[in-house]
């Protein structure tokens, strides 16, 4: 409820014209109610010659000021039951006539409370009725189909509700195809149109079905919604060929076609939410992998573009000139460590000349040595020599075998063994 802030201060210290005050009482009071339902009795009515009508809503302690236009009063179909006396429930807003400074009720829809009581009985009565003849049995139920795309719309043309349902559609919906059939929707002449309005929808389904039928209208007065109770009605919306959901009101309003339809939806708004509710989660699916195919596209593109930057030819010869300015930066260290490698080979060069300086004479004492023992040595081994013993005479008698080295080894041997002797110019060979 929307609130008005006077500041006292305003009121007090500053004086207010009769207009500014009534002007102010007004926005007060119309934007704190906005619309209101009263019951009462009727008082003083009257009809303008305009063709409004005006009267008293009172009870037993208050009386309040009623305004019924010409255009509501069209819908009020028991316009000429009311009379004074007559007890009614109003949903009306509530308003301030300012050149009398008079607060009053413009009246949205009326209904007299009698009327009211024996139309309730008249739809329990028509309710068992009609279940009696099956036409509510949950068997014959149809399923609504999770995708509709072609719909039929049963409603009035200029209703506030298809408004709300095509409004809704479009945001939601993928895909979809809607069909209206207007027809009146309140009043007595409502149920002969809605069934001529069913029959021509279902005319048309034969040659391009439908996938479902919406039978629906907003709000309004249990009189405003009776024509959706209507028993020729009803039996001509369970002849459906296609599945049928009904949105008839508000979420508290239940008529006989909520009944017989394969489904009831709270409000007309509830119904179109209800037939994208499926499309809308697709809706929801394909925006998410939209979302993920842009966030890869842009990765790819970024490894694109950082591909062509890391290979384009201005890169490349940056790459190749750093890397340049590295093994030059590399040959000059080597350089530096070669200056320094070859002053510490002159270095040990000069070590090694010296060493050798140093040690040459021990070295050639060493080597005179051994080769005087060597010598020495030499004369040992060839006085032991026998080949130089047989220079002197002497001879060598052996077999094949062995040496002979005494007169018993050779009468030992058998006869005919070849004996051989080496003498120092060479050997002669001879039998036992």
């Amino acid at each position: 409820m929307n609130e008005v802030n006077v500041e006292k201060n305003d009121l007090v210290e500053k004086s207010l014209s009769v207009s500014e005050l009534v002007s102010t009482l007004k926005e007060i009071v119309e934007s704190s109610l906005m619309v209101v339902d009263v019951e009462g009795e009727i008082g003083n009515f009257s009809q303008s010659s305009t063709g409004h009508f005006y009267f008293s809503l009172m009870d037993s302690d208050s009386s309040i000021s009623c305004c019924l236009f010409r255009g509501e009063a069209l819908k009020v179909s028991a316009l000429k039951s009311l009379a004074d006396g007559k007890k009614i429930k109003i949903k009306a807003s509530v308003s301030v006539y300012s050149k009398k400074c008079q607060v009053q009720l413009i009246v949205k829809s009326l209904q007299l409370l009698d009327e009211i009581g024996l139309l309730k009985i008249k739809f329990e009565k028509l309710k068992s009725k009609l279940s009696q003849d099956g036409l509510f049995d949950l068997q014959k139920k149809k399923v609504i189909p999770k995708y509709p795309i072609k719909m039929a719309i049963l409603t009035s043309l200029g209703a506030a509700a298809l408004l709300d349902i095509l409004n809704i559609l479009k945001r939601r919906s993928l895909f979809y195809d809607v069909l209206v059939f207007p027809c009146l929707v309140q009043g007595d002449s409502a149920p002969k149109s809605m069934i001529e309005t069913l029959d021509k929808c279902y005319k048309y389904h034969r040659t391009h079905p439908f996938d479902i039928l919406l039978i629906t209208r907003g709000g309004g007065s249990y009189e405003d919604l009776w024509c959706f109770n209507d028993e020729s009605f009803i039996r001509k919306l369970a002849q459906a060929p296609m599945p049928v959901l009904s949105a008839v009101g508000h979420q508290q309003d239940f008529t006989l076609a909520d009944f017989v339809a394969d489904r009831r939806a709270e409000t007309p708004s509830a119904a179109a939410e209800l037939l994208s509710e499926n499309q809308m989660k697709i809706h929801e699916g394909l925006r998410f992998y939209d979302q993920i195919l842009k966030q890869f596209s842009m990765r790819i593109l970024s490894l694109i573009e950082k591909t062509l930057h890391d290979y384009h030819p201005q890169t490349v010869l940056q790459g190749i000139l750093k890397n340049l300015a590295k093994y030059v930066q590399r040959f000059n260290t080597i350089k530096i460590g070669e200056n320094i490698l070859l002053r510490k080979l002159s270095d040990h060069k000069i070590f090694i000349e010296d060493y050798f300086r140093r040690h040459e004479t021990f070295l050639e004492k060493i080597i005179n040595i051994f080769k005087q023992r060597l010598e020495r040595n030499d004369g040992l081994i060839n006085g032991l020599n026998p080949l130089q013993v047989l220079n002197r005479g002497f001879a060598i008698v052996r077999t094949r075998d062995s040496i002979l080295t005494s007169v018993s080894s050779i009468n030992s041997l058998e006869k005919d063994t070849i004996l051989n002797i080496q003498f120092h110019d060479g050997t002669w060979e001879f039998k036992k």
